[in-house]
């Protein structure tokens, strides 16, 4: 377990890779409260506060509260977390960012998680990754932890199946048809390696990958084929897998496969308070809709 202090919530995960069932027809969406909080291990939960510094609260909105003559896509009138009876009755969390253009719809990044994290609260936890430009769609892993959670479990083709029908749940409740010009694959610790065999199964409908906290290889004809144009590698200073991504951006420049490497602080492996707005500085750039890097260190 690494260790943090003052208000730092690290979530600490292990990797795995794959696994799921087959679906149910989803049952009738329900709009569950404002999520607060993120999550906590149950070894801390007696000794530990956490607030989320970003609450899914709603809000008056002065564009959507008016009058129009041409009704409101749901995705646009979405503002507190949506939870879903997804692929084998897992959940399926839907959470939209702040300020999208309410026009068109917005792109989706795909957000496996990281082992034994619940899905619910990881997806309000990044929530700022998406804020301006997409929407989080977050499955449920297949194989339950003693905390309620879950992990990734081994095979291959389930998880491409759960993934696939979480998504097609996500989109039958947002009422659009993906997939989008941006759309982004993310994944963390347990749900990167979970991530790279949705890449490496010949999956496609992504422009960007992310993957946090993993000591991790890519396949690079696999990630051609995927249609991967830019990868995004995170971890923390005192994360093991630190080192590895980095020569790994190395080697997907020197294979013409644009990626960038961020550092997302001083501590082990998880993630902090902090990490969504490090990420969220460079999901432009990953998602093709700007070359800003926020900082971030590309090829050269």
């Amino acid at each position: 377990m690494v260790q943090h202090t003052s208000k730092v919530l690290l979530i600490v995960v292990g990797a795995v890779g794959a696994g799921c069932a087959s679906a149910p027809a989803p049952s009738r969406p329900q709009l569950e409260a404002p999520l607060r909080g993120v999550f906590v291990p149950p070894e801390r939960a007696s000794s530990t506060s956490e607030v989320d510094p970003h609450p899914l609260t709603s809000s008056p909105d002065p564009v959507l509260d008016s009058p129009r003559s041409d009704p409101e896509p749901p995705w646009a009138k979405l503002d507190t977390a949506l939870t879903l009876a997804g692929p084998g009755a897992r959940n399926v969390t839907i959470v939209v960012g702040r300020g999208l253009p309410h026009d068109s719809p917005p792109p989706v990044i795909t957000v496996l998680h990281a082992n034994c994290v619940g899905s619910v609260d990881n997806c309000s936890f990044l929530r700022e990754i998406a804020d301006g430009r997409a929407v989080l769609v977050c499955p449920t892993g297949n194989v339950p932890c003693n905390n309620g959670a879950a992990v990734w479990g081994v095979s291959l083709q389930a998880v491409v199946d759960d993934v696939e029908g979480s998504l097609v749940t996500a989109s039958s409740a947002l009422g659009e048809n993906g997939p989008h010009t941006h759309d982004v694959l993310f994944g963390s610790s347990g749900g990167a390696f979970a991530a790279r065999n949705l890449i490496n199964s010949g999956r496609t409908g992504w422009s960007g990958l992310v993957l946090v906290g993993a000591k991790i290889q890519l396949d690079l004809a696999a990630t051609r084929r995927a249609g991967i144009r830019r990868v995004l590698l995170a971890a923390p200073d005192g994360d093991m897998a630190a080192p590895a991504m980095r020569a790994e951006k190395a080697t997907l420049c020197r294979a013409g496969i644009p990626a960038r490497f961020v550092g997302l602080g001083p501590h082990g492996h998880g993630m902090d308070d902090a990490s969504p707005g490090i990420l969220a500085a460079n999901m432009d750039w990953v998602m093709g809709i700007s070359d800003d890097g926020g900082g971030a260190t590309g090829c050269p």
